[in-house]
């Protein structure tokens, strides 16, 4: 028998496909970020600021509500057709547009300094009954918070244009009134 050397066959080389994983990782963070993008556009476009601004205010004696907003990252806040109503449906306050000095995405980042939020066209009624105010009742649960604080309350400046404010007494059955 003849002595025969075989020589092994060479193997072609390895053509490696990218891993199904590393391919899912990466869609998977797109549509995340994609996601987060468009959050405040999502958040006024599908009805769900109602729900936020009611878990936000959870703790009011009365109803804070938005008709509309326009949120961005890089631009202020701006709610629209803003109206707060106590306990017994009364309106405490109304506003045409209520406006951040600060973006979504700054306002995001930090909570210590929310900047300056321009209120225009307020319409608030504040009525005296009894020693204290509808207002008063509204944020009770603001004004009488006995929990340990969690740090320094964040500052926040308030300017307020074309505004009327109507104060009554109910038991005199006197009112006044100041407009800006």
């Amino acid at each position: 028998m003849p002595d025969t050397l075989t020589t092994p066959a060479v193997a072609p080389p390895v053509v490696r496909k990218p891993r199904k994983w590393l391919r899912r990782f990466a869609f998977l963070a797109v549509v995340l970020v994609a996601l987060a993008w468009f959050a405040p556009t999502l958040l006024v476009k599908t009805g769900l600021l109602n729900t936020v601004v009611a878990k936000a205010t959870g703790k009011l004696n009365g109803t804070l509500t938005v008709g509309g907003a326009s949120l961005g990252w890089f631009s202020p806040v701006v709610l629209h057709d803003v109206k707060l109503t106590d306990a017994k449906g009364q309106a405490v306050l109304s506003a045409r547009t209520v406006e951040s000095s600060r973006s979504l995405l700054s306002l995001a980042r930090s909570q210590a300094d929310l900047g300056t939020f321009t209120i225009d066209g307020p319409q608030v009624d504040i009525v005296a009954e009894k020693q204290e105010t509808n207002l008063e009742d509204v944020l009770a649960n603001y004004l009488n918070n006995t929990s340990p604080s969690t740090g320094p309350r964040p500052s926040v400046g308030v300017k307020v244009t074309n505004g009327t404010l109507t104060v009554r007494d109910a038991e005199q059955n006197r009112t006044w009134t100041v407009q800006s």
